[in-house]
């Protein structure tokens, strides 16, 4: 279950955008919101993407999408043929692209984040919570 996802340098994102189905205190309609109860964390049971035209609402689709084909479908070119820094400001273009996801599985949470540029990856994480401790499954750079 999607908790969290975050984005910077990405299409027209230069700084981070994220969506959080967390929900906030608001007691209305309290029934329908998913229980985390050993975390305290209240979930959204939906979310809507809305703006403008040309406002980023694809852009930001597109971004959960690399981040899954970057973990699903690896290979060496991967990153050059696929990775779409900010493309308005051209000093953007060799900086790091950051992605990063909480998820709820199997009675956990789970945060995954990578930075990487057209050529490397630079960072890469994986960090398991339960109810008692949180550690980091891998950490490479």
């Amino acid at each position: 279950m999607l908790l969290d996802f975050t984005v910077s340098n990405w299409r027209l994102f230069t700084e981070p955008v994220s969506l959080s189905l967390q929900a906030t205190k608001e007691q209305q309609h309290g029934e329908r919101l998913t229980r985390l109860k050993k975390f305290g964390i209240r979930l959204l049971p939906n979310a809507i993407l809305f703006g403008g035209n040309a406002s980023g609402k694809s852009a930001f689709i597109t971004s959960i999408e690399f981040m899954k084909n970057f973990v699903t479908n690896w290979n060496d070119h991967f990153l050059s043929r696929n990775l779409e820094p900010n493309k308005y400001d051209v000093k953007l273009q060799e900086k790091p692209s950051h992605f990063a996801v909480t998820l709820y599985l199997d009675d956990d949470l789970y945060e995954y984040s990578f930075s990487c540029t057209r050529r490397l990856v630079l960072e890469e994480q994986l960090s398991r919570s339960n109810s008692n401790s949180a550690y980091v499954l891998f950490h490479r750079e």
